[in-house]
Formats: C-alpha cells, sequence, structure tokens
C-alpha cells in the first residue's frame, strides 16, 4: 500500500520540544534540511509517524539545485543520514537514538520515503507545553548548519529578554565539539542570545 502523502509548501511550520532543540547533534545542512522538511509533513493532530514522503525534484529545488537530481546523490545522503545519533539529555538520563529508522526509493513515482526513529515520538508529536515553531522557509534559506542550529536555540529563547548558554554546552548541540565557534562579536565563556518578539528573523 502507497504511504499517505501530505501536501508540500515551504511555508510549512517546523515544531520540535525544546528538549530536542537543545539535544546534541551534528548533521551537515542537507542532511538538518532533510530532517527538517520531514518534520513540517507532521501534523499537531498526528499521534503516530507516518511514512513520510520526499518528492527528488521538488526536494532538490528547495535546496537550490538545478538539474535533474541523481538517485545516487541521494541513496549517499539517506545512508549517511541514518548513521548519525543524537543525544537527548533528560535529569540524569542521557539517551542516544537515531533520526531515521527506515528509507525506501520509489524510482517509478521519483519519490523517497523515510521513517522517523519511533523513540521521537515524545519529541515531535501530540506537542502540548514546552514547545517551540518556526516557519520551514526561515531555514531554507540558510547555508550553514551551524546557523540552522544557532536560529533554532535563538528561536527556543525568543521570548525570555537573556539567556546565557555556556560555550561549551553551545558548542555540544551545534555539533562544533571539533572546532572553535566563530561569532561577529567576542563573547565572554559563555553566549547570550537575546530574543526579539518582532520579525522571525531578526535576532539573527
Amino acid at each position: 500500500m502507497e504511504p499517505p502523502i501530505t501536501q508540500q509548501s515551504n511555508n510549512n511550520s517546523v515544531t520540535k520540544s525544546n528538549i530536542l532543540i537543545e539535544a546534541s547533534y551534528k548533521l551537515t545542512v542537507t542532511e538538518q534540511k532533510i530532517i527538517l522538511y520531514l518534520v513540517s509533513q507532521i501534523h499537531k493532530d498526528d499521534d503516530d509517524f507516518k511514512m513520510y514522503s520526499l518528492p527528488i525534484q521538488h526536494f532538490y529545488e528547495l535546496l537550490g539545485y538545478r538539474g535533474s537530481p541523481k538517485y545516487s546523490e541521494m541513496r549517499d545522503i539517506t545512508r549517511n543520514l541514518m548513521r548519525k545519533i543524537l543525544e537527548i539529555k533528560e535529569g540524569k538520563k542521557l539517551k542516544q537514538m537515531s533520526w531515521i529508522s527506515y528509507v525506501e526509493y520509489d524510482e517509478h513515482s521519483g519519490r523517497v520515503y523515510l521513517s522517523f526513529d519511533p523513540r521521537l515520538k515524545p519529541y515531535l508529536l501530540q506537542l502540548k507545553k514546552e514547545f517551540t515553531t518556526y516557519r520551514l522557509k526561515n531555514v531554507m534559506e540558510l547555508k550553514s548548519g551551524y546557523s540552522i542550529r544557532i536560529y533554532e536555540i535563538l528561536k527556543r529563547w525568543q521570548f525570555i529578554n537573556d539567556v546565557e548558554i555556556p560555550l561549551d554546552e553551545l558548542r555540544k548541540m551545534v555539533g562544533a565539539t571539533d572546532k572553535y565557534l566563530e561569532y561577529h562579536q567576542k563573547k565572554s565563556p559563555c553566549s547570550c542570545a537575546k530574543g526579539n518578539h518582532g520579525e522571525d528573523r531578526s535576532f539573527i
């Protein structure tokens, strides 16, 4: 049976629990955009994950590519994505899990179907409190995986006037433990993110 396909738009919203926003992981900019594109297919009333559909040509256009996409490129991307681990810390527990548990290619329809790891359900489904929402288009325009993660973290604290995040903790969140994060302004051992109640990307 063909999985249900949700009509896509770059104006869709991405909603994640704040715990997931603050998780530690490292994804390439393309991998992050795949995950966020899939998250945008989740409906607020969904109580389980579906087999989410990814049209190859449409997704290439969303990423700014031109020409005919190659399945070999997408297979390499999804194969690497399935190996990526995220760490979620809840109290005294440290949870390690993958983003994607299954991928299916259908060359006849020109689509790829992907399933989230079921252990991600508490962080993506039926969210009633302590979550962050933003427009998919705001991150699809960004060129760096670090920029996407910084955006999400700032968005999570948008309505708090001042929040301090230790630099070491911030580096773990964005997956930059092996390199120094460069900022436009030099700061002390902690990075201060200020929220803004106006335009969604005004704090970038």
